[in-house]
């Protein structure tokens, strides 16, 4: 904060502090406006994590039905040993909204199936 003793005598003083008050309002009004942008943009994300996580919830419970019916027929083992060789792919952009960074898309490409590959044997 500045020396109030500096401030300049009369007139000039006057404009100087006038010119102060005028930056401090463009800048309330500055951060006003970047608080309502991220608050909307706050709300956005909210619904749209409580929409992809219950996606997620219900992805989870099918994946998680199938592993057992797998495991269940075949065993643990085979599940360990059917494992692809090559390892998935996992990309995320990123964006920035006023100086915020956030993650915008994910993006998942699941090895092509080779010969390599070993299916779960099971006693079907």
């Amino acid at each position: 904060m500045p020396d109030l003793r500096r401030v300049p005598p009369g007139r000039a003083g006057r404009l100087w502090l006038m010119a102060r008050l005028h930056a401090g309002r463009l800048a309330v009004d500055l951060l006003d406006r970047k608080l309502r942008i991220l608050r909307l943009e706050q709300e956005r994300f909210r619904l749209r994590a409580s929409q992809t996580g219950r996606e997620w919830q219900t992805s989870w419970r099918t994946a998680d039905r199938w592993g057992a019916r797998a495991a269940v027929l075949g065993g643990r083992r085979e599940l360990r040993l059917a494992a692809p060789a090559a390892a998935t792919d996992v990309k995320v952009t990123w964006a920035s909204v006023m100086g915020v960074r956030y993650p915008a898309e994910a993006s998942c490409r699941l090895p092509a199936v080779s010969d390599a590959d070993r299916s779960p044997g099971t006693a079907a």
